[in-house]
C-alpha cells in the first residue's frame, strides 16, 4: 500500500517494524503499535487509548476534538489531500512527540495541537513530497478491514500551502524546540506558540504578514528572531515576557510594534527601529532591564505611553524629528538614561514622560515645542541644566519638581499657561519651589 506522503523518521521507523513483523520472533520487545484508521466518518468511534493513527488520504477535514485528550496517542501519520486541521483536533495529546504537517494542509485551527507537552518537533511542509510506503492490517476497533486509500501520483500539491496557524494552536507544547513558519503562511494567530518554554529557535519566512498578539508569549527559551520585510504589525505582547531574547532584527517594511509587543524582555540589549515603523506602542519594549541602546530612525510618528519605561539600562535616546508628540511616562523610570536629544518638529511631551530619570544631566527643549506635561521631568536627581527655546506655551505642574542637581530654568516669554503655578516676571526660578517664573 502506498502512502503519499513522508511521515517522521521516528513514524518511518515503526512502519519499518511494521514491514518486518512477520521475521521478528514472536518474543520480540518492541511489537509495532496497532493503528487506528481515522476515515472522517461522523459514525467512527475513537478510542480513547490509541497510540498509532493514520489519517486516510480521503480524508480533507480532521474535524473539531477528533483526538482530543488521546492521552497515549504517539504517532499520526497525515497523508496528502488533507486540508484543514480544526479545534482542538489534537488538544492535549500529551503523548504525541512528533508531526509532519502535509504541503496540502491550508489551516491549522485554534487550539489544534494545545498542550502537547510532549511535542517536540513539528514540521509545517510546503511543496511536493510524495513517498511510498506499505501497511500491515494492525487496525483496531471497526477499522480492522480498512485500508488507507490510494492518491495517485501525478495529482498536482504545489498550489496549496498552510496559510493560517489559529489561536492558540500549538500553545503550551512545553516540549517544542524548533520551528519553521513557511512564506505561505500570512498570519500568525492568537497566543499560537504562547508558553512553549522550550523553543529556543523560531525562523520566520519572508511572506508572513502579520504576528497576532501573544503568538510567542512566555516563550521562556527563545534567543533571537528576525522579524521578515513581509510582517507589517508585531501584535499585542506577541514576544511579552521572552526573557532570554538577546537578539531582534526589524527589517524594514514593518509600520506597527503593537502594546507590550517586546515587553518584560529583559535579556534584549539592542533594538533597532527601521524608518518604515511608524507607531511604537504602549509599554512596547517597557521592563527591557538590560536593553543599553535603542535607534530611532525617522518616519517613527508616534511614541506611545510607557514604551520604554523602566529600560533601567538605556543611557542614551534621540527622538527623530517625524515624532510629534512624546506620549505619557514614555521613558519614565529608565534610571540610566544620561542623555536626550529632541529634534525640530516635536511639539508636546505628556505628563510624566521622563520621570525618574535619575542620571539625566541636561535637557534642550525645541522651539517646536508647545506644551510640557505634568511632572515630565519629576525627580530628575541629576538634573543641571534646561534650555527651553522659544515657542514653548503650557508647562504642567511639577514639571521640574524634586529635580535636587537643577539650580535654573530660563523660562520663555512665548508661555501663556502654566497649570497650577504662580508666576512672578523678570526672575529665575530655583527648581526646588513649585512655581514658574517669566524671563522677560
Amino acid at each position: 500500500m502506498k502512502l503519499p506522503f513522508a511521515p517522521p523518521r521516528s513514524l518511518a521507523l515503526a512502519i519499518s517494524r511494521s514491514r518486518s513483523r512477520d521475521k521478528q520472533p514472536l518474543e520480540d520487545e518492541n511489537p509495532p503499535l496497532p493503528y487506528f484508521l481515522y476515515t472522517g466518518q461522523p459514525s467512527s468511534t475513537i478510542p480513547r487509548d490509541i497510540q498509532h493513527v493514520i489519517i486516510d488520504p480521503s480524508v480533507k477535514v480532521i474535524s473539531e476534538r477528533a483526538f482530543y485528550d488521546c492521552d497515549q496517542l504517539e504517532i499520526v501519520e497525515f497523508c496528502h489531500g488533507l486540508e484543514e486541521i480544526k479545534d482542538r483536533a489534537f488538544r492535549h495529546c500529551t503523548s504525541l512527540t512528533s508531526i509532519c504537517i502535509p504541503p496540502t494542509v491550508r489551516i491549522i485551527d485554534d487550539s489544534a495541537f494545545r498542550d502537547c507537552t510532549s511535542l517536540v518537533e513539528v514540521q509545517l511542509c510546503g511543496g511536493n513530497n510524495n513517498s511510498s510506503s506499505n501497511k500491515d492490517d494492525d487496525t483496531v476497533d471497526g477499522n480492522a478491514n480498512e485500508e488507507p486509500a490510494i492518491i495517485e501520483e501525478d495529482n498536482d500539491y504545489n498550489t496549496v500551502e498552510l496559510v493560517q496557524i489559529g489561536w492558540g494552536a500549538f500553545r503550551n507544547c512545553k516540549s517544542l524546540k524548533q520551528l519553521t513558519i513557511p512564506s505561505s503562511v500570512k498570519e500568525i494567530g492568537h497566543e499560537a506558540f504562547r508558553d512553549c518554554v522550550q523553543l529556543s529557535t523560531v525562523q520566520i519566512c519572508d511572506g508572513v504578514e502579520r504576528i497576532q498578539n501573544d503568538a510567542f508569549y512566555n516563550c521562556a527559551s527563545l534567543t533571537r528572531i528576525t522579524i521578515p520585510s513581509s510582517v507589517g504589525t508585531i501584535g499585542p505582547s506577541a514576544f511579552y515576557d521572552c526573557q532570554q531574547l538577546m537578539d531582534v532584527e526589524l527589517c524594514d517594511g514593518l509600520q506597527i510594534i503593537d502594546t507590550s509587543a517586546f515587553s518584560n524582555c529583559k535579556s534584549l540589549q539592542h533594538i533597532a527601529i527601521p524608518g518604515t515603523v511608524r507607531v511604537i506602542g504602549q509599554e512596547a519594549f517597557s521592563f527591557c532591564e538590560q536593553l543599553v541602546e535603542v535607534d530611532l530612525w525617522e518616519g517613527l510618528e508616534e511614541i506611545k505611553d510607557g514604551a520604554f519605561m523602566e529600560c533601567i539600562s538605556l543611557q542614551n535616546v534621540t527622538i527623530p524629528s517625524t515624532v510629534k508628540v512624546i506620549e505619557r511616562s514614555c521613558f519614565s523610570s529608565c534610571k540610566g538614561l544620561v542623555n536626550v536629544t529632541f529634534n525640530e518638529g516635536l511639539e508636546e511631551i505628556v505628563d510624566c514622560a521622563f520621570r525618574d530619570c535619575k542620571l539625566l544631566k541636561s535637557i534642550k527643549v525645541p522651539s517646536s515645542v508647545r506644551s510640557i506635561g505634568y511632572e515630565v521631568f519629576y525627580n530628575c536627581e541629576s538634573l543641571e541644566e534646561v534650555d527651553i527655546c522659544g515657542g514653548l506655551e503650557q508647562i504642567g505642574v511639577n514639571a521640574f519638581w524634586d529635580c535636587k542637581s537643577l539650580q535654573y530654568v530660563r523660562l520663555p516669554s512665548t508661555i501663556t499657561a502654566i497649570v497650577g503655578a504662580k508666576l512672578v516676571e523678570g526672575q529665575v526660578m530655583p527648581c526646588a519651589i513649585p512655581t514658574f517664573i517669566f524671563l522677560s
